[in-house]
């Protein structure tokens, strides 16, 4: 389904190149980047700005550099941090892990790309496998999950430029996916164009036993525990194209004024002539851009399209 999917797509994009010739459809590891992320604020930004002369009473909650803390008792001029004893700095689920902190059993954090939860109280271990923290199954099953991409090549005819020379574009298309598995569990459900939810979301799509689902609740409910094969839509499509050839370099503008066509004047253009007679424009390609692929927790894979 993927497949015909991109197929589709690489089509739209060689509209208007006669006997375009495209390239075999090109299936390797998507690249990602190494470790875990969590997609939501490190601290509560809501929370007011600790204050040296201000009067604070037990249980009152300040923002102070980037921590959350709270007060134990009656303070004042105590800047909070590892310094006084007046100040408790709060954990969040999945947040960074601190030295400072204090954490209880089944608190979550994130150290090097790992998700780890504290099997005891804790302060000053470093999370790893052993002693206090283990790293989750939730990380180990995020970690593990592989990515594809479909890449196209398309090449268009070579077009003259208006001094006989030629030159050819070539357009490229390149999709990333989730790899199809055989699972009992869907464990991710969005893909992020950018963090903290300030941009693009979308639900991951999928097909289990000929129906599509859309998020990982709605996925999960289709397989309900029993393991299926699921295949994937492609959460991130780039497309882009590069000029070759004899391109010839674009005229210096005539400094003097020339008048402008109304609409209509514009409409009556010969477009293919019009255009034939504009030297092509070299393409360059684009940069990488970092999805984040997440499940319901906001913990996400980073993955990279277009490289």
């Amino acid at each position: 389904m993927k497949t015909r999917l991109c197929v589709g797509m690489v089509a739209l994009l060689c509209a208007g190149y006669a006997q375009a010739t495209c390239g075999p459809i090109m299936v390797s590891p998507a690249p990602t980047l190494p470790g875990l992320v969590v997609d939501q604020p490190l601290v509560d930004v809501s929370a007011p700005a600790w204050q040296a002369d201000e009067v604070y009473q037990k249980g009152d909650i300040v923002l102070h550099t980037d921590g959350l803390y709270q007060a134990r008792w009656w303070t004042q001029n105590e800047a909070p941090g590892p310094t006084w004893a007046s100040w408790e700095l709060l954990t969040r689920e999945n947040a960074q892990w601190r030295s400072s902190a204090v954490y209880n059993q089944g608190d979550t954090v994130l150290h090097n790309g790992k998700l780890y939860q504290a099997q005891y109280w804790t302060q000053g271990q470093v999370p790893s496998d052993g002693g206090p923290w283990l790293e989750t199954q939730t990380s180990k099953k995020l970690l593990a999950a592989n990515f594809i991409q479909e890449s196209y090549d398309c090449g268009a005819p070579p077009q003259m430029n208006p001094d006989g020379s030629y030159y050819y574009t070539r357009n490229y298309l390149r999709s990333i996916s989730l790899a199809t598995e055989m699972t009992d569990e869907v464990i991710f459900d969005t893909v992020r164009f950018s963090p903290n939810g300030a941009g693009k979301i979308e639900l991951i799509t999928a097909v289990i036993d000929g129906q599509t689902c859309k998020g990982q609740a709605a996925c999960n409910a289709l397989l309900n525990g029993e393991e299926k094969q699921v295949s994937y839509y492609s959460i991130a499509t780039k497309s882009w194209s590069k000029t070759y050839g004899s391109v010839m370099p674009t005229p210096t503008p005539i400094p003097t004024p020339i008048p402008i066509p109304n609409f209509e004047q514009v409409e009556a253009i010969d477009e293919f002539e019009s255009l034939s007679m504009m030297p092509p424009t070299l393409e360059p390609t684009p940069m990488p851009e970092i999805v984040l692929v997440c499940n319901d927790q906001d913990i996400c894979r980073q993955v990279i399209v277009n490289l």
